[in-house]
């Protein structure tokens, strides 16, 4: 299925009939997804009055028809222009967000060029030409991180010992940092997130430059969380809905295969093959079932030739 806008522009968004249990989400940009929904859902809630709809009566209906945020194009001060659209999923206690982003300025990756998977937040080492700007402004030597993802957009820095950080976004945010596993914490809001640097790189004396997300896990008196599992830095499943990584009833997989051709990403002068790209994402549960049955699967198209989505 082919978008109905060109690279980068306004997305489009058409819904089969919801008898044939198929739904194809058709965005600009040079993406589309399918989406096709088979199974039971997990009901969360039910009111029982007969007329106000469970959680996930809304949940299906939300399915069927498209925020007006998503088709929202951010541009910036340099002319780059942006969208982000976000995939419906179960809801729970404490749910993940995933989506896919998309940026004219983006360089290529796994999902095309300007495409970005958006799965849970980050932390990375700034750039050399920030971390200059920030050392020529606050005369400190310290180096900076950015954090950003679902809901973060901020930068950290060590202070006499203590980790700051700052943000244009209001709430309070506390960060630690442990040096012999080179482990973050961050907490907002009763949530407890956790970063790791990546598994598969042996950073000996360098300091890692990227951390990725693995638990988030709420102050609840019976603690809801949230775990994701990686393969260096790709994503292999998000796991919600228990109070520990054994109790999950929902799941968020994602299923990737080779690229028409292999691009290479350098991290700390280690190149590491990217060659495979996002084919689709699957929304499972296991609960009242005898194994993990899948609810619905987003479906990413690709051009085979410019390796972008469509």
């Amino acid at each position: 299925m082919r978008p109905s806008t060109g690279k980068g522009k306004l997305p489009a968004w058409s819904a089969h009939d919801p008898s044939r249990g198929c739904f194809d989400h058709s965005l600009g940009g040079g993406l589309a997804f399918g989406q096709s929904v088979t199974g039971d859902y997990l009901n969360l809630s039910f009111t029982g009055d007969g007329e106000t709809p469970s959680a996930l009566e809304r949940f299906a209906a939300a399915q069927r028809s498209v925020p007006a945020a998503a088709g929202g194009v951010a541009s910036s001060a340099s002319g780059d222009a942006s969208w982000s659209t976000a995939l419906a999923l179960p809801p729970a206690l404490l749910a993940p967000s995933v989506g896919v982003s998309y940026s004219s300025s983006g360089s290529w990756g796994r999902l095309g060029k300007g495409f970005t998977l958006d799965a849970g937040p980050t932390i990375q080492r700034v750039s050399d030409r920030e971390q200059a700007l920030y050392t020529e402004w606050s005369g400190q030597s310290a180096t900076v991180y950015r954090l950003s993802g679902a809901g973060f957009s901020g930068i950290l820095w060590p202070y006499a010992g203590v980790w700051r950080y700052a943000s244009d976004s209001p709430g309070q945010v506390a960060v630690n940092y442990t040096a012999g596993t080179r482990q973050f914490t961050v907490s907002r809001d009763g949530v407890v997130w956790t970063f790791t640097p990546r598994s598969d790189l042996s950073w000996g004396p360098l300091e890692p430059t990227e951390w990725l997300v693995r638990s988030a896990v709420d102050s609840a008196p019976t603690p809801n969380r949230i775990d994701w599992t990686w393969t260096g830095d790709r994503l292999d499943s998000i796991a919600y809905g228990g109070t520990s990584p054994t109790t999950h009833f929902l799941q968020v997989r994602f299923e990737w295969v080779a690229g028409p051709h292999a691009t290479v990403a350098a991290t700390e002068g280690v190149l590491v093959d990217t060659g495979l790209r996002l084919d689709h994402v699957d929304v499972r549960s296991n609960h009242d079932l005898p194994d993990w049955t899948d609810l619905t699967r987003y479906e990413l198209a690709y051009d085979a030739e410019a390796e972008l989505l469509e």
